[in-house]
């Protein structure tokens, strides 16, 4: 935690407010940028998650999952271009076979499901924590992803701010 503490001492840097907005919403034990971002899509929208979850299994862990959503039976995952090698995808569906049998319900997104598809995972997640389903629970999602650099608006903030137009 030394950047925490750096950051608790630092006062009136350019970018400073950001980098700690930006630590707040980190957690460490994500693996990629992308299953960031789906775990700050739920966790925006009130849905409570764990990541890097082990799922148990009856001799053991059955998967590691990105993104558990507490108290259900129901994990979400990010699926990058790494799944669609053919090694990779075998390994994939013997592993959601696993989960089947235990009764485990797994939903894959991509990175265009994540920016441009967030109604639809807050829906799956919703109907998976047994709460009704309010679309405008994206909101929060809509403005700070509009705010990164994942968005033309995003990015064209950023030239602005730092002088490069």
């Amino acid at each position: 935690m030394e950047l925490a503490a750096a950051l608790s001492t630092m006062s009136r840097r350019r970018g400073l407010v950001l980098l700690r907005e930006a630590f707040a919403l980190a957690d460490p034990r994500s693996e990629s940028p992308w299953e960031t971002l789906l775990r700050l899509l739920l966790v925006l929208c009130g849905v409570l998650v764990q990541p890097q979850y082990d799922v148990p299994g009856p001799h053991g862990p059955l998967a590691r999952a990105d993104l558990w959503l507490v108290g259900t039976r129901t994990l979400q995952e990010y699926d990058g271009e790494v799944h669609l090698l053919r090694a990779q995808q075998k390994r994939d569906l013997r592993r959601l076979r696993r989960l089947d049998a235990e009764h485990w319900t797994r939903h894959g997104y991509t990175d265009d499901d994540v920016l441009h598809r967030a109604v639809g995972i807050l829906c799956d997640a919703d109907r998976a924590i047994g709460r009704e389903h309010r679309p405008e629970r994206v909101r929060a999602w809509h403005c700070l992803i509009r705010q990164s650099l994942f968005t033309p608006a995003g990015r064209a903030q950023r030239v602005r701010r730092l002088d490069l137009t």
